[in-house]
């Protein structure tokens, strides 16, 4: 079967031997360059931080998880267990839990849901194996809420799991009739957490935006759907009911998250939002502004209320990412 409260990634690791030997050092990720100790890594295959940007969650392509103190760079806890190419790892329940995906040995592809208790290192044994293309949390983080595909990759599937005693509450399938894409690489929830909205990139360049409400009592629905040139991830929720995607021709796209219909086009000036395609889309935490990164060596900061630019971020030689 997003991560959105853990999404921020550091983009400072050091690579050791310039990279080609698969290891990576942490003494150069923190700032006053006071730390003595490397610690190896094997392959990192993700980096999240926790929301108080304490600290990083490292999932690598051979080993479990890692948790690492961001002030001062120390291990703070390793994970038990075998793992291999671990992703979208998270914190889970106040901190208590750690989640994550990581292949089963069979398929390559990480899809297989594992879950660890943070204070003893040791894997949370599940009653049966869930796999998953990708998840987010729900607000208080106690609920996971995961999509993939379902059976032979026709139609697509929402669950809900509540982490605190690892039971499925709720499933709810699209119709097994209709194809959305490829395998769902994205999930988000709107504030309300009533609509999650997957993204299941295309064929064509571009993604399939399928919304589910999660306030159903069915179990099988026909979850109305938006086509975008975009990015699976080049999208955020702005409240309960809109949804902005930036496309790959450099438009901000504004459309109604229940019924998938199309609002409007930002612009600027009367121009698309970007010369080029946008590479990115972040909100801020008290969601009143939010910034776009293109292509085209611009990054710009809107107001989220009258979708106006406040400020433009020019400057740099090469697309923003």
């Amino acid at each position: 079967m997003g991560m959105d409260g853990y999404r921020d990634t550091f983009e400072s690791w050091e690579a050791v031997g310039g990279g080609a030997v698969g290891g990576y050092s942490m003494n150069a990720m923190f700032a006053d360059g006071g730390l003595q100790t490397d610690y190896e890594l094997s392959n990192i295959n993700s980096v999240s931080m926790t929301p108080n940007g304490k600290y990083a969650i490292v999932g690598q392509s051979q080993g479990p998880p890692q948790i690492w103190d961001a002030v001062n760079g120390q291990l703070v806890s390793s994970m038990q267990g075998t793992s291999a190419n671990c992703s979208k790892v998270a914190l889970a329940c106040s901190g208590t839990l750690l989640v994550g995906l990581a292949s089963d040995g069979i398929d390559a592809q990480p899809n297989v849901l594992q879950i660890w208790d943070v204070n003893t290192g040791k894997p949370v044994q599940l009653t049966h194996q869930i796999k998953c293309a990708t998840f987010t949390l729900s607000n208080n983080s106690n609920n996971l809420i995961m999509t993939g595909n379902q059976k032979y990759g026709r139609g697509i599937s929402v669950g809900i799991l509540d982490l605190n005693n690892s039971e499925l509450t709720k499933e709810i399938k699209s119709d097994t009739n209709q194809s959305y894409g490829s395998t769902p690489s994205f999930i988000t929830l709107t504030p309300d957490e009533r609509y999650a909205i997957v993204g299941c990139p295309t064929s064509s360049n571009s993604t399939n935006y399928v919304v589910f409400d999660l306030t159903t009592q069915q179990e099988l629905v026909q979850p109305p759907t938006i086509t975008l040139e975009s990015d699976p991830k080049c999208s955020i929720v702005l409240n309960n009911d809109q949804m902005l995607t930036g496309t790959k021709t450099g438009q901000l796209v504004l459309w109604d998250i229940p019924t998938c219909q199309r609002l409007s086009t930002l612009n600027d000036n009367g121009q698309n939002a970007h010369r080029d395609r946008i590479t990115d889309l972040k909100l801020s935490p008290d969601r009143t502004c939010f910034v776009s990164t293109s292509a085209d060596g611009t990054g710009k900061v809107w107001d989220t209320n009258t979708k106006e630019i406040i400020s433009k971020l020019n400057g740099h030689k090469r697309e923003v990412n």
